[in-house]
């Protein structure tokens, strides 16, 4: 995981960890499944790979709130796997 600090905030892989916050935006989850029905093949393995990393950052720090910061979801108006 890799990791920089700025002024009062650390970059750490998927997000930035202030005090004890961490800061996520744009994963977009499900944006193979959106390409795969426009006829776009591409492996699925970013949800996975998502998951992994964010658990990580959530093991590795006293992380007290997780801010949502915009397009955690790829899209809306169904439900997808």
């Amino acid at each position: 995981m890799t990791r920089k600090l700025i002024y009062n905030a650390e970059i750490t892989d998927l997000g930035l960890l202030i005090d004890r916050t961490l800061i996520i935006s744009d994963l977009h989850i499900g944006y193979e499944q959106a390409l795969n029905r426009e006829g776009i093949m591409v492996p699925r393995f970013q949800y996975k790979k998502i998951l992994e990393r964010l658990n990580e950052i959530i093991n590795s720090f006293d992380i007290q709130r997780i801010v949502v910061n915009g397009d955690i979801k790829h899209e809306f108006g169904r439900i997808t796997r």
